[in-house]
């Protein structure tokens, strides 16, 4: 009777397409390579979109042979990391493009054992576009509080309640110091 043996196969059969349609459909690029040398065992297509190589350039060589690691001293802390037990979790680092533009990176990893040896899982996320937002942002920002500070007239800023959080200095000089004013006259 070999039902319970069939009953396993079809489990560990179901497991490894529910894993594999994980591996591909997630949002991140996400490796395995192995721990030995590096090499790329598997990567999903999200790799092929953020790094611009083929499955061929990414299953023949390594990151360092692909040159994605803009910074080799950040390769060499995750793996000083995970060899040490720890996970790496949520790092930013900058990576090479196959065409030599840079991508902003938020990168994990955690190392496992695989029936290849020891491995590594990587999970990196590009947030190229949400970092040049938040820079954008500040420089915006900072123009907005330069005009802010030498505009000629008195200004406040002040909170949906009234409470004045801060005056410009041409308002503290009108003033003589940071006004008060009471909610209750609104």
């Amino acid at each position: 009777d070999i039902t319970e043996r069939k009953r396993i196969q079809d489990e560990i059969a179901s497991l490894e397409r529910r894993y594999h349609s994980i591996f591909t459909l997630a949002p991140e690029l996400i490796t395995v390579t192995a721990r030995e040398d590096g090499r790329f065992i598997e990567v999903n297509e999200v790799f092929f979109a953020v790094t611009g190589h083929t499955r061929a350039e990414a299953l023949a060589g390594t990151a360092v042979d692909l040159g994605l690691w803009v910074r080799p001293e950040n390769r060499e802390s995750v793996i000083a990391d995970l060899c040490a037990g720890r996970s790496v979790s949520n790092r930013e680092y900058l990576f090479r493009r196959k065409d030599g533009n840079l991508v902003t990176t938020l990168f994990s990893a955690q190392l496992i054992q695989l029936a290849e040896g020891p491995c590594i899982i990587f999970s990196i996320a590009d947030i190229t576009a949400r970092k040049q937002a938040e820079i954008a942002l500040r420089e915006s920002e900072s123009r907005l509080q330069k005009i802010f500070d030498i505009l000629p007239i008195g200004l406040w800023f002040a909170d949906k309640t009234g409470k004045l959080l801060r005056g410009n200095p041409a308002g503290v000089e009108i003033w003589g110091a940071e006004p008060r004013v009471d909610p209750s006259e609104y």
